[in-house]
């Protein structure tokens, strides 16, 4: 499976619908957690890897409760890189599920972009992005002061929300859809002010392409997803080729958990340097405060580049909407990937990252 349409979003939607049909249905399977041993993760029993079994197994039973996370779909945990627990509560199969990650793309172009600028592709971040462009994209006003380290912090001012920007990029942005979100008015200062959307990392991605003469998907494939064994996936791309660097990502849970402990890693895989650790240490340090309209009342949270800091937990993670979780915790040596229906309301409050952190530090607790 390869890059494809927009329309392969709508491959979601079904489970969804049809979980909403059944609110009083049991939709959670029997409790399981051991790893099968399989592909190229190790595994191991989790006191092995200094786990409390007894501790993670209580927050697993959390994650199978039908009165919690209803839309979860999987959680692993791998350690010292070792995968130590592994559930799917709704189905086994689902071990193999290509899952659509949601905003946690944004995360893996993020990634991306550190391996570019290592080879060369794009350069310093505090340079106008147009600067990174063909001579066609040029341009004057505000949106020639708008540089790739704005677009990679969500500070780039440029209006473009994401309550249009899904529809107008897959049917209204005509041959070039980078020209598109181009056209858009910068209304605040670039560089001043952080607003979450899917505009701006579709920009960088684009500038990624564009500098690298590939498409966002084989230049993953071949950077990154190739040395790390992962071969079915899905990343859409809009009408016109460009590859979308928000959202349009769809990865099996084990994969997910393979980018986790790369960042883990500082950038490795099997002795082999994938992302440079300057660039995982500079992506996930915080680079901007989101404002108090971002901050949940329960934690702080900072922003790197695509990449969401937890300061009082020492934890970073990918987020996707729904709850898609690659959540990283240098200091225990340790991942944990949550993953769920991706279409979940807004309203669902165990796909909000501040719900999912209770989870997350159950299983924190246990590694002793």
């Amino acid at each position: 499976m390869r890059t494809s349409r927009i329309n392969n979003l709508l491959a979601v939607a079904l489970p969804v619908l049809a979980f909403g049909c059944l609110p009083d249905a049991k939709v959670k399977i029997a409790y399981n957690d051991v790893p099968s041993p399989r592909d190229d993760w190790p595994t191991s029993a989790p006191e092995a890897q200094g786990f409390d079994p007894s501790g993670l197994r209580t927050a697993y039973q959390r994650f199978f409760s039908e009165d919690e996370f209803a839309p979860a779909i999987s959680l692993l945990v791998a350690r010292y890189g070792v995968l130590v627990a592994e559930g799917y509560c709704r189905d086994l199969a689902d071990i193999d599920r290509v899952n659509a990650l949601q905003s946690a793309t944004k995360s893996v172009t993020s990634m991306l972009f550190g391996i570019a600028k290592a080879q060369g592709i794009v350069d310093d971040l505090n340079r106008p992005f147009v600067a990174h462009l063909p001579a066609a994209y040029a341009t004057g006003g505000d949106m020639a002061e708008v540089t790739l380290r704005h677009l990679l912090t969500m500070r780039s001012g440029i209006d473009f929300l994401n309550g249009d920007f899904t529809m107008e990029m897959a049917y209204h942005s005509g041959s070039d859809s980078l020209a598109h979100i181009m056209a858009k008015p910068v209304v605040t200062p670039p560089g001043q002010v952080f607003l979450y959307k899917d505009a701006d990392p579709t920009v960088a991605a684009d500038v990624l392409q564009k500098r690298a003469g590939n498409t966002l998907a084989a230049f993953a494939d071949a950077n990154l997803f190739g040395p790390l064994g992962i071969t079915n996936y899905v990343w859409t791309a809009a009408p016109d080729g460009l590859g979308y660097g928000a959202f349009g990502l769809y990865l099996r849970p084990r994969d997910l958990l393979k980018l986790g402990q790369v960042m883990l890693d500082g950038g490795r895989w099997h002795g082999q340097q994938l992302i440079p650790a300057d660039w995982v240490a500079e992506s996930t340090s915080a680079q901007v405060t989101p404002p108090d309209s971002y901050q949940p009342a329960s934690m702080h949270f900072d922003y790197g580049y695509y990449w969401w800091l937890i300061p009082d937990r020492g934890s970073y993670t990918a987020d996707g909407h729904g709850g898609q979780y690659a959540y990283v915790v240098p200091s225990k040596d340790l991942v944990i990937v949550f993953t769920a229906e991706p279409d979940t309301s807004d309203k669902e409050r165990t796909g909000r990252l501040e719900y999912f952190t209770g989870l997350a530090d159950m299983i924190v607790a246990a590694a002793n």
